[in-house]
Order: C-alpha cells, then sequence, then structure tokens
C-alpha cells in the first residue's frame, strides 16, 4: 500500500487548518468509540485546540468520568494507571525473552545437525574447541533423556502391588460383599 504524501500544515489557512483539525478530530473520536465497545472500557477524551476545548462522548459524560476518576483513592489510581514506559519495558522483556528461547532451540539445532555429521563419519579433530563443548552439552542432554525414557520404561513394566486383604483369592473385578 502506498503511502499518502506528507503535506506541511504550516502553510495552511486558519480556516484550512481548522477544517483539518475537525477532520482529524472525528476520526479520532470514532476509533476511540470502537475501542470503547471493543475492549469494554471507560474512554473519555478531553482535546484542547486553540479555539475550544473538544470532549467525547459528551461534557456531561467526559465530566463523570473525570469526576470518577478522581474520587478513586491513590492507590486503585495506580491500578487503573498504565504508565507507557511500563508497558513497553514489559513488551520488550517479553521480545528479549522469546529471541533468547529462539537462540536456544537455533543453538540446540546446530549442534544436533553437527552431531549427525560425527556420526556419519565428520572427524572430531576438525572441530572447533565451542562447537565440541556444545556436542558435549548435547550429548549430556541426550544422556539424560534417554535415563528419563528408561526410567519410565521401568515403571511401566512393573507390576503394581495390590494391597488387598484377600491376598491368596482370586480376584475377577467383581466385588464380593
Amino acid at each position: 500500500m502506498a503511502h499518502r504524501k506528507f503535506k506541511n500544515n504550516t502553510y495552511l489557512s486558519v480556516s484550512e487548518r481548522k477544517s483539518l483539525l475537525y477532520k482529524k478530530v472525528t476520526i479520532f473520536f470514532k476509533k476511540a468509540q470502537k475501542f470503547s465497545n471493543l475492549c469494554d472500557v471507560q474512554l473519555g477524551l478531553i482535546i484542547f485546540s486553540p479555539d475550544e476545548v473538544l470532549l467525547w462522548p459528551s461534557e456531561t459524560k467526559a465530566r463523570e468520568k473525570v469526576e470518577w476518576y478522581l474520587s478513586l483513592s491513590e492507590f486503585e489510581r495506580f491500578n487503573h494507571l498504565v504508565l507507557n514506559e511500563t508497558l513497553l519495558t514489559k513488551i520488550v522483556k517479553d521480545r528479549e525473552e522469546k529471541i533468547r528461547k529462539l537462540e536456544q532451540k537455533c543453538e540446540e539445532k546446530k549442534m544436533e545437525l553437527l552431531f549427525n555429521d560425527v556420526v556419519e563419519g565428520k572427524s572430531i579433530h576438525e572441530l572447533v574447541a565451542e562447537k565440541l563443548k556444545g556436542l558435549i552439552k548435547l550429548c549430556a542432554l541426550k544422556k539424560a533423556k534417554i535415563a528419563e525414557w528408561e526410567k519410565q520404561l521401568h515403571e511401566h513394566d512393573q507390576p503394581k502391588e495390590c494391597n488387598d486383604n484377600n491376598v491368596g483369592e482370586k480376584n475377577d473385578g467383581v466385588p464380593k460383599i
């Protein structure tokens, strides 16, 4: 999609600036209405223009929402408040964690490919020390996984012991009365 050409608004006449402001404000009010409906949040807008103050949805409703917010205790206000900085730091931390996990997964895949190359006949002497350390880690992980599978297999194969009082009797699944 092509971007619209930037138009310098400093050279517009006063009436053109007002009409442009009202167009942008109406678009902003429509987006606020959609946001309020979709997210089920209480929303009020106050826009200060050079000539007047614009309120949405109406002056009385905007005033009620501001009074409701101011009537809350400071603790409740803080709970309702989301700072841009905290939101952005949370997003950055989440993305850093996701990137870290992807890098770790990528490194594991590289080591698996290298392990497959060694199994197919590539000489270990050609490898760099870092790759050898990675292979050692991979072997340790695989060994731990195999030990876990072996443990699960032994647990599955062992018969479960019954704590019945009727040790010598045959259990046909029907309770005795």
